[in-house]
Formats: C-alpha cells, sequence, structure tokens
C-alpha cells in the first residue's frame, strides 16, 4: 500500500513539474518568473525527496525511515 503511495504521488510531482515547465516556455513580460522558477525548484526537491522514500522503501525492511 505503502508503495503504491509513493508511485502515485511521484507520477503526480512528475506532470505537475511537466506542468510548471509548460508554464515557464508560455509566460509573458507580465509573469514573476522568480516565482516560477522557485516553485519549480521546490517541485523538483519534493520530487527527489519521493525518490529517497521509495528507495529507503525498497531497500531497507519494507519501511521508509
Amino acid at each position: 500500500m505503502q508503495r503504491e503511495l509513493y508511485f502515485s504521488t511521484i507520477d503526480f510531482l512528475i506532470k505537475t513539474i511537466e506542468a510548471k515547465d509548460a508554464e515557464m516556455e508560455d509566460a509573458d513580460e507580465d509573469t514573476d518568473l522568480h516565482l516560477l522558477e522557485s516553485e519549480m525548484t521546490n517541485l523538483q526537491r519534493r520530487l527527489h525527496v519521493e525518490f529517497c522514500y521509495l528507495s529507503a522503501f525498497a531497500d531497507g525492511d519494507g519501511q521508509a525511515h
């Protein structure tokens, strides 16, 4: 059950990062690029954390530490 939660969270984050990337590409001069870049960085960090949890879960005793 927990593994499925990690996969669904990772899938959600990947789709969100793709959408944020498209939003950044479509940004005009009125768009706050610093805000979009900050949001992208936070999403990428969160994705990294979720991969770490999944890795710990897969390599460990079935529990993320």
